[in-house]
């Protein structure tokens, strides 16, 4: 069995943001949002259908997202400042539009969509299935696995289609790396601006490719001495921060659901 795992989250905000710039996460409820959500929620619709049956090549599909709370915010109030109640009402109306769809949607309490995905992941991979993984940023890049492919949606400008496979291959060469596993500890060095985790000061794109090269992970980075001493702490914190969480407590998953119901019963 394959099954395409969509980050819903990131994927609703992306949309909202593309077709309603002026308002669509900074005035969720803006009468010109509520006039024209059902149009962005389509559009969410459409995009997940075409990755699944173009480029995952399954039917099967689990739509996860974002818990109001997160395990992340509460350690570090800062992760994601000024952006939770856009994302929460985003959430909450792809939730509504996903049931009544007929898609199937999974959210853990206390989790992010990321980590119900890695959760997902990590369970069907157990059971032999192969995954797919749909996001809108670079987040679950480092999910990628001979049994995880991961999509992003493609540069348009650079001539990419509309979802663009990044394997473990490229994961490397993009971002300089020995091999694609050590993405995880390049983000915890980096930070990451657009959720407000700054890294470690000092350490750009570079710095960071060059200390996981060096010391293979992010492990030995942080006993190698090549951080300050004061540094260990920020890195280790940005560490348990990016790093996808496989223990989201999920309900048992009937696999005869996550088939995505034709467009016509959808109606």
């Amino acid at each position: 069995m394959r099954i395409l795992l969509v980050d819903g989250t990131s994927v609703v905000i992306r949309y909202a943001a593309a077709m309603l710039p002026k308002v669509g996460l900074q005035q969720p409820d803006h009468p010109e949002v509520l006039n024209r959500q059902g149009e962005v929620l389509t559009a969410v619709e459409r995009a997940i259908r075409e990755c699944a049956m173009t480029a995952a090549g399954t039917p099967n599909v689990i739509v996860a997202l974002d818990s109001a709370e997160s395990w992340r915010k509460q350690e570090y109030p800062d992760y994601k400042a000024n952006r939770r109640h856009a994302t929460t009402t985003w959430v909450n109306r792809l939730a509504q539009y996903c049931r009544a769809r007929g898609i199937y949607t999974v959210r853990a309490l206390g989790f992010e969509a990321d980590d119900v995905i890695a959760a997902c992941v990590a369970r069907a991979t157990k059971r032999g299935h192969m995954t797919a993984v749909l996001s809108g940023d670079g987040d679950l890049l480092q999910l990628a696995s001979l049994s995880c492919e991961v999509f992003q949606f493609g540069n348009r400008r650079k001539g990419e289609a509309r979802f663009v496979k990044r394997p473990m291959a490229w994961i490397r060469d993009k971002y300089g790396l020995a091999n694609a596993g050590q993405f995880r500890g390049y983000k915890a060095l980096l930070g990451d601006p657009t959720d407000k985790l700054p890294g470690v000061k000092g350490i750009g794109p570079v710095k960071a490719a060059e200390l996981m090269r060096r010391h293979g992970t992010i492990e030995n980075v942080l006993g190698s001495g090549d951080l300050r001493v004061e540094e260990v702490p920020i890195a280790s914190l940005m560490l348990r921060l990016v790093t996808l969480r496989e223990d989201a407590p999920l309900d048992e998953i009937d696999p005869h659901k996550l088939q995505l119901p034709a467009l016509e019963a959808a109606r």
